[in-house]
C-alpha cells in the first residue's frame, strides 16, 4: 500500500461525481475550464455555485493540459491572469501544465518526439511568479472555504454575472477573498461575506497582489460589501479586523 499515491481521472459526460464516490482523489473539471475559455462568466459562477463544495475540492482545475491548446494563444494577458487566479483560489488541485508558467503558445501532441521552438513570455512568467508566491503566502487553501454569491447593485445592472469571489478563513480577525472580473467590462455587486461577528467589526482591506491598473474598489456596510472591479480584475483582498 502507498497512501500518499493518488489517483486522478480524466473523465467527461458527468461521470466526475461517479468517479470521485468510486475513490477517486480527484477528477478534471473540464465543464469549468470550458467555460472559461468560452468567455462565458454566467457558466463559470454556474458551474460554481451548482457544485458542492466536496466536488470542487475533489476536482482539479486547471487552464491547459497535452490535449488543449495553450492558454496563451486562446486568452490575452488580463484574461489569462484573471483566469489564473481563480484556479489557484479554489479548493482542490490546481493542475498546471508543463510550459503553461512561461507562456508557451505552441500545443505538441504527445505521439511527437520532439517539439517546435516555442520562446518563453516574460511577462507571463513574472505574473506567475506573483501570482503562485502571492497565494502560498495567504490563506488560500487554509481554513474554511466559501463561494460568496454575486448579487446586483440595482434593477438595471446584471455586472455582478461577471464576478467570481472566493473566500477564505483560517482565524477569526482576518480573512482573505479573491476577486476576479472574467470579462472586459466594469462590474460591480454586493456580497454578503461569511464571517462570524462580521458587522460588529471594522475592517481593513488591502489587495495582495497591488494591482493599480486593475485595483478592486470594496465598501463595506452592515453585513454585506460592494465591490468595483475593473475590466479583468485579479485581486486577493486581505480583510482585517481594525485596530
Amino acid at each position: 500500500m502507498r497512501p500518499e499515491f493518488l489517483f486522478l481521472a480524466e473523465v467527461y459526460w458527468g461521470l466526475e461525481a461517479r468517479l470521485q464516490s468510486l475513490g477517486f482523489d480527484y477528477t478534471y473539471d473540464k465543464v469549468l475550464y470550458d467555460e472559461i475559455v468560452a468567455r462565458n462568466p454566467a457558466g463559470v459562477q454556474a458551474r460554481l455555485r451548482d457544485s458542492t463544495p466536496q466536488f470542487t475540492a475533489a476536482s482539479a482545475h486547471f487552464l491547459e493540459n497535452h490535449d488543449e491548446r495553450r492558454i496563451a494563444s486562446l486568452l490575452s494577458i488580463a484574461e489569462h491572469r484573471a483566469a489564473a487566479l481563480l484556479i489557484l483560489a479554489l479548493p482542490g488541485m490546481r493542475f498546471l501544465h508543463e510550459g503553461q508558467l512561461s507562456g508557451a503558445r505552441f500545443r505538441t501532441p504527445v505521439q511527437l518526439l520532439c517539439r517546435s521552438a516555442d520562446d518563453a513570455d516574460p511577462s507571463i512568467s513574472g505574473m506567475y511568479e506573483q501570482l503562485l508566491h502571492v497565494v502560498q503566502q495567504s490563506r488560500v487553501g487554509r481554513g474554511e472555504f466559501r463561494l460568496l454569491q454575486p448579487a446586483t447593485v440595482d434593477s438595471g445592472n446584471s455586472t455582478n454575472q461577471n464576478v467570481v469571489l472566493v473566500q477564505w478563513q483560517c482565524e477569526p480577525d482576518a480573512f482573505d477573498v479573491a476577486a476576479v472580473n472574467l470579462t472586459d467590462t466594469p462590474s460591480q455587486c454586493y456580497a454578503t461575506l461569511q464571517i462570524e461577528n462580521f458587522t460588529t467589526n471594522d475592517w481593513t482591506v488591502e489587495d495582495l497582489l497591488q494591482s493599480e491598473e486593475r485595483a478592486v474598489r470594496v465598501e463595506v456596510a452592515g453585513g454585506r460589501a460592494r465591490f468595483d472591479l475593473p475590466p479583468h480584475a485579479a485581486s486577493l483582498l486581505r480583510f482585517r479586523t481594525a485596530l
